[in-house]
């Protein structure tokens, strides 16, 4: 059963084969070849990777009939979610993949391949960090079924401006074979008087509850255009080196580690 769009019918083959170009040459390449930018709004998961909707439904279509399509022909936003939502539904071996918005700003802010990293002393929002929300909130992050980096902080009012060396940041993580959401969660649980976080119990010792908390997530997806195995590796690398460049430079610009942080 396919979906039509501008005519023509496409399925889960013809998105599994834009999928599968996409894994293979890279988001760069595949941005460039197809003549779309990064998408600001809605993007698609699929496994550990995201995938912007609207340069993904062109690359469908080429797979479908050959030709390409340009960045006029065809809209963003409703039009391209309802083609690659009818797409999935109608095909078993696209169930797990999942369009969302990112409301966020999970991924806003950033340019080219989502595992790049910014100069050192940049600001977390340059670095693509989340914008600022209440752990107890954290089940809104969309992107918080991938690994990553993730900044704590006590009584954040201006949501967005905190930098990582404020004397508001109380703690900062990283989760490389767990998820941003399950790490979190044992955060979160430990400040009850649990011992599943460390860094949450250390906090609680010290008089921390969940409700005067914030968070703000740097989620890392899987690089693309390397093999399985590499791409693990990079990303795990990434991740690590990320979180200790934030406590490097907070111990660097304030003189001690995080409170919630023992080394």
């Amino acid at each position: 059963m396919g979906t039509r769009f501008l005519g023509v019918e496409l399925n889960g083959k013809h998105l599994l084969a834009a999928i599968h170009s996409f894994d293979q040459i890279g988001r760069k390449e595949f941005l460039r070849r197809y003549g779309f930018d990064r998408s600001s709004k809605f993007y698609l998961k699929h496994g550990e990777r995201i995938y912007d909707t609207k340069a993904l439904l062109s690359a469908t279509y080429y797979q479908a009939t050959g030709r390409r399509l340009s960045n006029s022909s065809f809209s963003g936003g409703a039009q391209t979610t309802s083609v690659l939502d009818d797409i999935i539904r109608n095909d078993y071996r696209l169930r797990k993949s999942i369009i969302f918005e990112d409301k966020l700003g999970e991924l806003s802010y950033l340019t080219g391949e989502y595992d790049q990293l910014a100069e050192p002393y940049a600001t977390i929002k340059k670095l693509g960090f989340s914008k600022w929300i209440p752990l107890k909130n954290r089940v809104e992050l969309k992107t918080g079924f991938l690994p990553g980096v993730y900044i704590v902080g006590y009584n954040v009012q201006a949501m967005g401006r905190l930098n990582e060396f404020s004397e508001k940041v109380v703690y900062i993580g990283e989760t490389v074979s767990q998820s941003i959401s399950k790490r979190l969660y044992q955060f979160e649980h430990s400040l009850k008087g649990k011992s599943a976080h460390s860094g949450g119990y250390n906090l609680f010792e010290q008089g921390y509850r969940p409700e005067s908390l914030s968070v703000s997530i740097r989620s890392f997806t899987l690089p693309s255009g390397v093999d399985p195995e590499k791409a693990k590796a990079q990303r795990s690398a990434l991740i690590r080196f990320l979180e200790r460049k934030l406590l490097y430079e907070y111990v660097t610009e304030r003189g001690c580690f995080p409170i919630g942080n023992s080394k």
